[in-house]
């Protein structure tokens, strides 16, 4: 005859086991949102170093000075990219990353891309290496597809500094194909770099796997980055693999469901363009700033005082009010985390009041359900920092 256990002894197991599980739940919670609060803190510090870095690289010419300012500018966002790596891997191991898919044209993508690209080979000063581009377009017709445009350039992104990062000489291909037998386009990024022993084949997607040695090369990293990709390319609805020899190179493949979709919208993925980025003339223009940030102040009073406009600040949501009442404002730059009235609070005063002057909500979150609350509480844009000059131009020539 078994050994059985009471109720009451059953009853008390199970109650710990809530307990135990509800504590650890709390935890979790707990730690995400110390994450969450590094993120702002460490973004808010950032936006004034690599915005005054950027204002100093326009106005230095010497060699020795504009190495030492691209090293900063590097090493800034390096840190950035850390902070962005823990806080999606964080989200994705709790299961609360979501996607918000539209209608994205491909090229257009892919060309904002080649952007990035150009100032990723200066960064790690691969100029000389080769970047090929293998676009696929239908006469008169864009291809189109449903998916999360950020997360899908985010993971080709990571690809595609990986591959420059890892490679010397020759060169870094980026492509497609469409696979309509598969009902998928299978993207790639390929490079004549150092390739990745096949000792390591088996943990190049696996968490917390940071280094590898291929020869005398000994590389870093955070072990988040392939990881994040792997989470985000399931995400998306497709798989990924890579092929790889030492010296030879490396070629990562992944897939994303593709179905045709009208071309209609292609409005919806804005291609970059250069003249975005040009200084605009804004003489007899009234702009307000609403930042408590001294130095994210004098940084964004600095980058657009030669526009001609006229730029009037406040410190607090109280003051962003009265200065707007007492002033022709054009144009509002508005902090999210104003002291006393917040950001919201402001926004939510205008717009009952029917006032329909653009306002830009600035924030050092980098969370989507906060930029998804900012497009709601009816901002016109957002600025995440931190904030670069050319992203400034963009907004105001819009």
């Amino acid at each position: 005859m078994g050994v059985g256990i009471d109720i009451s002894e059953r009853k008390k197991i199970e109650n710990e086991l809530i307990k135990a599980k509800e504590k650890a739940e709390f935890e979790n919670q707990l730690q995400y949102t110390f994450i969450q609060n590094i993120s702002h803190e460490v973004r808010t510090p950032m936006n004034s170093i690599l915005g005054f870095t950027e204002l100093l690289h326009n106005m230095l010419t010497g060699k020795k000075e504009i190495e030492f300012l691209d090293a900063i500018s590097y090493n800034g966002k390096q840190l950035l990219r850390l902070i962005d790596d823990i806080l999606d891997f964080s989200r994705l191991d709790k299961k609360e990353l979501s996607l918000h898919k539209e209608e994205v044209c491909i090229n257009c993508l892919i060309n904002n891309l080649k952007n990035q690209m150009t100032g990723l080979k200066k960064t790690h000063n691969k100029q000389h290496l080769k970047t090929i581009y293998n676009t696929q377009a239908k006469k008169h017709k864009e291809i189109m597809i449903y998916t999360d445009s950020n997360r899908l350039q985010q993971v080709l992104m990571n690809l595609l500094s990986n591959a420059v990062k890892y490679t010397e000489e020759g060169h870094v291909e980026l492509g497609y194909k469409i696979r309509k037998d598969k009902n998928d386009i299978l993207f790639y990024v390929k490079d004549t770099g150092i390739g990745i022993e096949k000792e390591y084949h088996d943990r190049i997607f696996q968490r917390f796997n940071p280094i590898y040695r291929t020869g005398k090369t000994h590389l870093r990293g955070t072990g988040l980055g392939l990881v994040i990709c792997t989470h985000l390319v399931e995400l998306l609805g497709g798989k990924i693999w890579f092929e790889s020899e030492p010296g030879k190179g490396s070629e990562f493949y992944f897939t994303h469901p593709y179905s045709e979709v009208s071309s209609l919208s292609i409005n919806k993925t804005e291609e970059i363009n250069e003249k975005d980025y040009s200084m605009p003339d804004l003489k007899g223009k009234n702009i307000l700033i609403a930042e408590d940030d001294e130095f994210s102040m004098k940084m964004m009073i600095q980058m657009i005082d030669g526009t001609n406009a006229n730029i009037h600040s406040a410190t607090t949501g109280t003051e962003a009010l009265e200065m707007f009442k007492n002033n022709n404002i054009d144009l509002i730059f508005l902090d999210i985390r104003l002291p006393g009235m917040d950001g919201y609070e402001v926004i939510k005063k205008l717009r009952r009041a029917d006032i329909r002057v653009p306002v830009i909500a600035q924030t050092a979150s980098a969370l989507q359900q906060d930029m998804d609350k900012i497009r709601l509480a009816g901002f016109d844009y957002h600025a995440a920092k931190p904030v670069s000059q050319n992203e400034l131009f963009s907004i105001l020539n819009k």
